[in-house]
């Protein structure tokens, strides 16, 4: 039977096996290991151990030492580190408590487990929670950093299944409060049910601080079964919720749901809205892993009229692996009306696969941006499935870019390209292959939507030296109404030269009428021959080149918007379009009579060939 040292009612509970509630005594380097500094003469996995005197610094050192308890609260301007090797803290009773690393206002908590081969786990059935939503200042700290590169020497830091997770912001505005879990060397952390980074216990909108893991170290893990990086409980004005994977040969994986913006999901509801404030996730290191069996949302649940939701990959030689990646949140009964969400690779040497599509779009848009955006170099991006850009909207920007160098863009499966295939009635959605020398390879583009009333859904190529291939079928559903300017309205091809000229897009088969516009611009481009011209071919078909080809007889001027030239001529073969220019002199009035004239001519010559 347990010892008491006190008649306590805590001690009156311990003996009832309900446990007792220990204080560690205050002061520097403080042995959590002798019990007369708890006031105890034995713990138990009943007891609950309590750090919260202001100034106290507590230890565990030596070698293959544990204290096993019901679990354990660093609470106020507190440390805690443990040392040594093979040592053990272990939270393992049944009692529903809430578990907390610096829950005051202000507090500068911290949790080292350092040495090697240590570890700290802490069980209960309620909630872990790090931070405080009132704090302006402080900085509360899991550091997790092993000195040991041996397998046995892992340090690790883990959170049970039967609790949420917590990292707060700030309701205070300008808040510079700074909640962190931080992954040094060959250690893991471990979250086994929801994890909220930036979450709020408040209906008071969050407005600053700083809610982040970051793995710094090297060949470390990080997992989850829900993620959720964003405020969770009110809305976001301001404020910083990241994961930083800023390390090398680090592996972070999540099991089940994944959301970059505010969620209400999980245990809470959400109401509000985000108008501010930053949320992302940002690989930034070397031959780092991201993997999740999910979709990666980057969005807010919420109204959105501002701030930013984000997943970045600015790295070197990465790899990221999900299911679906959605930019932009698919539920018609939240507005999208501002800000921006976006997935953006900017390094080098990425591998990006997506076991389904890759989607830019908001069902309820009226405005700011959603894009998924290679700008990097070498990287590779692989998917499946369909991929959507745009869909019903009323205002804003969705777009798909491959941009960069050297970059690629794949099927792995039979898959389509969307482009806005719902009727539009505002804003753009576009897939623009944009940069220099990369591959583009899709099996199937759907572009525009016959009832489009306003809006643009558009394929913009920009630059020479890109392989761009439509394996299968390209489709255009585009209404055929012509503008106030005598063009075509709705959407269609753009072609933007760069100092080399323009590049080809390769169709299979061009399988329906097209009725949409061709927009041709010259502005960056200097004539190499002024008197033979320059030649480019900007469409090859294999099949039903006719539906392209035949249908722009009827009036060039409302198919074709060219820019940048007035000394052109457009090319008709059997089964390709293209363009010879003579001079990139921005074209006077008096002389389009005389271009279009020149068109109508070459296009008879095509038609006699045919």
């Amino acid at each position: 039977m347990k010892k008491l040292i006190s008649t306590s009612i805590f001690a009156s509970a311990a003996f009832m096996a309900f446990g007792a509630d220990y204080y560690l005594t205050s002061g520097e380097n403080v042995d959590i290991l002798d019990l007369s500094n708890w006031g105890a003469e034995e713990i138990t996995t009943s007891d609950i151990l309590n750090i919260t005197n202001n100034g106290t610094s507590a230890v565990l050192d030596g070698t293959g030492k544990s204290l096993s308890f019901n679990h354990m609260n660093i609470r106020g301007n507190v440390s805690l580190e443990i040392l040594g090797t093979g040592n053990s803290l272990v939270g393992a009773g049944t009692t529903k408590s809430n578990i907390y690393v610096g829950d005051g206002a202000n507090n500068n908590s911290y949790l080292g487990i350092l040495g090697s081969g240590n570890s700290f786990s802490d069980k209960s059935g309620w909630s872990f929670m790090m931070g405080n939503v009132t704090s302006v200042s402080g900085q509360n700290l899991v550091r997790v950093h092993s000195s040991s590169a041996e397998a046995s020497g892992r340090n690790s830091f883990a959170v049970p299944s039967s609790v949420n997770s917590f990292i707060y912001l700030s309701t205070a505005e300008n808040s510079a409060a700074r909640n962190t879990v931080s992954i040094g060397d060959n250690s893991s952390a471990t979250f086994q049910t929801n994890l909220y980074v930036g979450a709020n216990s408040s209906n008071s909108a969050i407005k600053g601080g700083v809610a982040e893991i970051v793995l710094d170290g090297k060949g470390s893990e990080l997992s989850f079964n829900d993620l959720f990086v964003g405020a969770n409980n009110a809305t976001q004005e301001g404020g910083t919720a990241q994961i930083v994977m800023g390390g090398q040969q680090n592996t972070v994986s999540v099991t089940k749901n994944m959301r970059i913006g505010g969620s209400n999901n999980g245990n809470y509801s959400a109401s509000g809205s985000q108008s501010g404030g930053t949320n992302g996730i940002y690989i930034s290191g070397e031959n780092n892993e991201f993997t999740t069996t999910a979709t990666i949302n980057v969005a807010s649940a919420w109204d959105m009229s501002g701030g930013v939701n984000e997943f970045v990959v600015s790295g070197t030689g990465n790899a990221v692996n999900f299911n679906t990646a959605q930019v932009g949140y698919g539920n018609s009964s939240n507005i999208f009306s501002g800000g921006t969400n976006r997935f953006l690779v900017s390094g080098t040497g990425n591998v990006i696969t997506a076991s389904q599509g890759i989607n830019a779009y908001a069902d309820n848009q009226k405005g700011g941006v959603a894009v998924f955006e290679v700008a990097g170099s070498n990287n590779e991006i692989y998917f499946s499935g369909n991929n959507m850009v745009g869909r019903a909207m009323q205002g804003g920007e969705n777009r798909w870019v491959l941009g960069g160098e050297n970059n690629k863009a794949e099927y792995k499966s039979a898959m389509s390209f969307l482009i806005g295939r719902t009727a539009m009635t505002g804003g753009e959605a576009a897939l623009e292959i944009r940069g220099k020398n990369n591959t583009f390879k899709t099996f199937n583009l759907f572009i525009g939507n016959e009832g489009t009333s306003n809006g643009k859904a558009k394929f913009i190529v920009e630059g020479s030296g890109h392989t761009i291939n439509v394996a299968n079928s390209f489709q255009s559903y585009f209404s055929g109404n012509v503008g106030a300017d005598g063009k075509k309205t709705g959407g269609g091809f753009e072609f933007i030269a760069d100092a080399d000229g323009f590049s080809t897009v390769n169709i299979n088969n061009f399988s329906t009428v097209f009725t949409g516009l061709i927009e041709i611009d010259f502005s960056k481009y200097i004539v190499k021959d002024e008197i033979n011209g320059d030649e480019f071919t900007l469409i090859s078909i294999n099949n039903n080149a006719q539906n392209l080809l035949l249908e722009i007889e009827g009036d060039l001027d409302q198919y074709f918007s060219v820019t940048g030239s007035d000394d052109y001529e457009l090319l008709f073969g059997d089964k390709t379009l293209g363009v010879r220019v003579f001079s990139t002199n921005v074209p006077e009035p008096a002389t389009y009579a005389a271009i279009f004239g020149a068109l109508a001519l070459a296009f008879a010559t095509w038609r006699k060939r045919k």
